[in-house]
């Protein structure tokens, strides 16, 4: 798993939004985890097949995120809300 919290400008998020999901997914890294400050949420992205992942599930801060396995819970984002 890659963990990445977005870069400390909206205009420079987009490179952790777009551009380094698609790297992750290209060098077939099974999960990318993406703490987005601006949005106020939590994106999960896995199971990379051709370079792009398959599945995404999104949280507000302060609800619970479901992780895919192997991790297989629910992550808990109330600290950050």
């Amino acid at each position: 798993m890659v963990v990445e919290v977005t870069s400390g400008r909206e205009s420079d998020a987009e490179v952790d939004r777009v551009d380094k999901r698609d790297a992750y997914a290209q060098a077939a890294l099974p999960v990318y985890l993406l703490v987005d400050r601006h949005r106020g949420e939590v994106v999960v992205h896995w199971d990379p097949q051709n370079g792009h992942y398959r599945h995404e599930s999104t949280a507000t801060f302060g609800a619970e995120l479901a992780l895919p396995a192997p991790f297989s819970f629910d992550l808990d984002t109330s600290e950050l809300a």
